[in-house]
């Protein structure tokens, strides 16, 4: 089951209130289209965002 669009994913967890700001309007401008996916991932990883690996163990 996918988390609700409305709340923060576990990702940004780990960080300070301002950087969860930050992390929040990054992900409203992909969802906007105002940005790629990869420039989303790019500038929330400077924020110190860590991404699940996709596809477990192969």
């Amino acid at each position: 089951m996918k988390p609700d669009r409305g709340t923060m994913p576990d990702m940004f967890s780990g960080l300070d209130e301002e950087a969860k700001a930050k992390a929040q309007e990054i992900m409203e401008q992909e969802r906007a289209g105002t940005i790629t996916r990869e420039e989303a991932q790019a500038q929330l990883a400077e924020l110190g965002v860590e991404f699940p690996q996709k596809g477990g163990m192969q």
